[in-house]
């Protein structure tokens, strides 16, 4: 969003126009996927497990985003599968795709000219003051950070921080008092403590419901909850949510390192119970 209020891409763009290799969808060829599909989750790209399940490593992935998106989205490409695509045209159908975000991410990257990593500390994480947020472990104080735990049976079993080429879809390790600077300045219109980070009508173009029919709910990159807007996520050990109600501005940020999602959605409404009280 930061890049299209610079104008240097448009949400309509060929995604091609910016990359050094195509990405086309093998069973619609003539179908432009752009950052508005991606972003929306319908570009018909899909989260191929069988080859990103292996690709997880200990540890941050050694793979860089140029190397695993060319790989993944270009025929022949070392990541290459005819199912890391969907049956549907890219425009026409929702499937929440993590490998999707990746490629917003590289795009990032060649469009600004520095590693994602680095555009979002420059950009987002210093003047949100997330001191100690990245999507990088090696840039983190690993003893600092919640062991994250599989949830076997009754009990719990610790896992290793491990990381994954599509880690800019899930791996931004952060607090919630830091995650809360930057939902506030969703919340208030792009704003924190007198930093704009994204102008408001980015954040309302966020908040529209670009495929009505097909989007799930998906603005760009924020899911609709009716009312609330918000996102939430899961991974080996992990359990998130976040949301938010514009109308009067409360939110809640739930992190935890165990595979419990009834837990959350319990804790979830609970607190969202509280919070509507104490705002009315």
């Amino acid at each position: 969003m930061q890049l299209l209020e610079q104008g240097l891409v448009e949400l309509d763009d060929n995604v091609n126009d910016y990359l050094s290799f195509d990405v086309v969808h093998p069973l619609y060829p003539d179908r432009n996927i752009t950052p508005r599909m991606l972003l929306s989750h319908v570009s018909g790209i899909r989260d191929n497990w069988n080859i990103l399940g292996p690709l997880q490593s200990t540890g941050d992935s050694p793979i860089q985003l140029d190397e695993f998106t060319e790989g993944y989205l270009t025929d022949g490409g070392q990541y290459y599968n005819s199912l890391n695509f969907g049956s549907d045209a890219p425009g026409t159908n929702y499937e929440y795709t993590n490998t999707g975000n990746t490629l917003v991410a590289y795009l990032v990257e060649v469009i600004s000219g520095i590693s994602f990593e680095q555009y979002c500390q420059e950009n987002i994480f210093v003047p949100l003051n997330m001191t100690d947020s990245s999507y990088r472990l090696e840039n983190l104080d690993e003893n600092s950070i919640a062991i994250p735990y599989d949830l076997v049976g009754t009990g719990y079993i610790p896992l290793a921080h491990y990381g994954s080429p599509v880690y800019p879809a899930g791996f931004l390790r952060t607090s919630i008092v830091q995650l809360g600077r930057l939902l506030s300045m969703i919340m208030f219109n792009g704003t924190y403590n007198g930093n704009i980070v994204l102008r408001s009508s980015s954040i309302q173009t966020m908040m529209t419901l670009h495929y009505p029919d097909t989007s799930q709910g998906y603005g760009l990159c924020l899911q609709y909850f009716n009312p609330f807007w918000g996102h939430g996520g899961g991974a080996p050990g992990v359990v998130t949510t976040m949301r938010f109600l514009p109308e009067y501005n409360p939110g809640i940020i739930i992190l935890t390192n165990g595979e419990n999602g009834n837990a959350v959605i319990r804790i979830l409404n609970l607190v969202w119970d509280y919070a509507t009280e104490l705002v009315q």
